[in-house]
């Protein structure tokens, strides 16, 4: 059905970008509407969506073909194939230089290039998907604000995130860690990776390395550097491009059986070779110099599981196949960064477990379409495993197989979630020979008011949410009859500074961003106020009396009668133990 584009009204248009040879999808083409900072990618089957103008004008680029522009106000279809055709179509249009020293020019110019890369922000998202023995076990979405330096990633800052993982044969695979494997790895900086040229000197490169040099009429370029054999264990081969204006625009690496890898088994025992390992980075040009605006990794290796007594063979072998990437957008414009600290680092399973989950991120719609087969894998998963913040009911799932990679889980506030003190480290013997501390400094209670915020274009949206840190929080006292009354009294301050919080902000219309950060930062200064006047008043929770007179402030607001459930232990059946 063709749909004509209006000028000036904003449309959503999709399409797919191929080869206009081949036929080919064309993976990671940008698509950028021409003089905006606004663009998207195409996926791993070419497909694309982005919303435009009729009087926009679209400019879609991939390396090593030529780029198209397109008047949308010309476009009769919301739906459109590109063709995109290699800029080099002939031979006799490049030359092939076997080893030649302008190789090691070309590499050494790049390396000056990636050194200059100042600093700057964006948002990024990361998608992965497992499969085992070809079967789907793992599926990973999460967003994040990307600090890049240096060409490579400096840091990154969770946002929000959601997972799905099955099981194949009874047993689970999870990334625990991908996002900090995939962080480490910087073109200039192997750390826990095999080396490559650019992070050797240039008087080692020639006793690793053999070189190809391809030059293109058109003032492109493309160095392949191949690990001698007696390294391809201990070094990366691939390549990388610099267009006309000798800017990298692609760095390729790639190695079977690295003796030097930053994957580790969980187990001792197990074994993960064979190991195949490709990283892409695909790179754009912004105001700071290049930065990354993709990643693309893959890895498989066999997984060998000792099954035999005294773990022994015979050996359990199992395929693994991850295939992952990480997309980098709206440079200098991130996401607001969500109040919350994670004091403990923590993975980016514990943080999705332990955060929580502001669905109107998701509602916006991810950067870049799903392929078909991350869609197929996560049909499988729906029906075969769990999924975690994919809909609402997943809530109230257990989610099956997460919590032998999650040691503790914290606690959101409700009505029902209520305190143990098993929840938390407790040694009442941890300051022994300390009698003389006071009471105060020995324990943590370490209760958040974890506050976010959406903006896309005019739309705003906030989410709040009381939590109790059980990684950061400890208990170094004896424990009594009013401990757990003490916990979750102390629980409940947070709830109504929260709720304090939320009508101020209702009373607000078309409330800023700014004025919703005020508003947070003086609840958690009134909540902070509160806390040390409550340890106060009830002598660190020693203090009874206290503790009923607090019971009775909070619990009209609340509908929480703490004393009740804690002092009675009749009514204990009442609760559930955290959420």
């Amino acid at each position: 059905m063709l749909v004509p584009l209006c000028s000036g009204q904003e449309t959503l248009i999709e399409g797919r970008v191929i080869d206009g040879q081949s036929g080919d999808p064309l993976p990671f083409s940008t698509i950028a509407i021409i003089g905006t900072a606004a663009g998207s990618i195409s996926n791993q089957d070419g497909q694309f969506r982005i919303e435009v103008g009729g009087r926009d004008t679209l400019e879609v680029r991939c390396t090593g073909f030529s780029s198209k522009c397109f008047a949308l106000a010309d476009i009769e279809s919301s739906y459109f194939e590109i063709r995109l055709f290699p800029a080099i179509s002939q031979l006799a249009e490049f030359t092939v230089i076997e080893a030649d020293e302008r190789a090691l020019k070309y590499i050494d110019q790049a390396k000056k290039q990636l050194l200059k890369s100042g600093y700057t922000r964006s948002k990024a998202f990361l998608e992965l998907f497992t499969e085992k023995d070809s079967l789907p076990t793992e599926l990973l979405e999460v967003y994040y604000n990307a600090d890049l330096r240096d060409a490579g990633i400096e840091g990154l800052e969770y946002k929000s995130g959601r997972v799905a993982v099955a099981p194949v044969n009874n047993s689970f695979f999870m990334s625990l860690s991908m996002s900090q494997v995939i962080q480490s790895h910087n073109p200039l900086n192997s750390a826990g990776f095999p080396e490559s040229p650019f992070s050797l000197k240039r008087n080692e490169m020639n006793k690793l390395y053999d070189f190809k040099l391809i030059e293109f009429k058109s003032g492109e370029k493309t160095v392949y550097f191949d690990a001698k054999p007696a390294n391809s264990e201990s070094f990366f081969s691939g390549f990388f491009s610099i267009d006309e204006k000798m800017n990298v625009t692609e760095i390729e690496f790639s190695i079977q059986n690295p003796n030097r890898t930053p994957f580790i088994p969980l187990f001792e025992t197990d074994s993960l070779r064979p190991l195949t390992l490709d990283i892409k980075w695909l790179y754009s040009q912004q105001e700071t110099g290049v930065a990354p605006y993709l990643i693309d990794f893959n890895y498989s290796y066999v997984s060998a599981i000792p099954i035999g007594e005294g773990y022994t063979g015979p050996w359990l072998e199992r395929r693994i196949q991850s295939d992952g990437l990480i997309y980098f957008y709206d440079f200098n414009t991130p996401f607001f960064s969500p109040e919350f600290s994670y004091g403990t680092v923590l993975n980016d399973y514990q943080k999705l477990l332990n955060t929580p989950f502001h669905e109107a991120l998701w509602e916006v719609g991810r950067p870049f379409v799903e392929s078909e087969r991350f869609k197929r894998n996560q049909e499988f998963i729906a029906e075969n495993g769990t999924l975690k913040n994919y809909r609402k009911q997943d809530e109230y799932r257990k989610f099956g197989g997460l919590q032998s990679v999650v040691d503790h889980s914290n606690v959101f506030w409700s009505d029902t979630a209520r305190l143990r003190l098993n929840l938390i480290y407790h040694d009442p013997t941890a300051i022994s020979g300390r009698t003389s501390t006071p009471r105060r400094q020995r324990f943590n209670l370490d209760v958040e008011l974890y506050f976010d915020i959406i903006q896309v274009d005019s739309m705003i949206s906030h989410f709040s949410q009381c939590i109790f840190d059980v990684y950061d929080s400890y208990y170094a006292l004896e424990s009594d009859s009013l401990t757990d009354l003490f916990l979750n009294l102390h629980f409940d301050l947070c709830e109504v500074e929260r709720r304090k919080m939320e009508g101020s902000i209702a009373s607000i219309d078309d409330i800023s961003p700014k004025e919703l950060l005020n508003l947070y930062e003086l609840s958690s200064k009134r909540f902070n106020r509160a806390t040390e006047r409550y340890f106060r008043d009830t002598d660190s929770g020693s203090s009874l009396r206290a503790l009923e007179k607090y019971n009775e402030e909070l619990m009209p607001v609340t509908g929480v009668n703490n004393v009740e459930l804690f002092l009675f232990p009749d009514a204990q059946e009442l609760f559930q133990e955290g959420n």
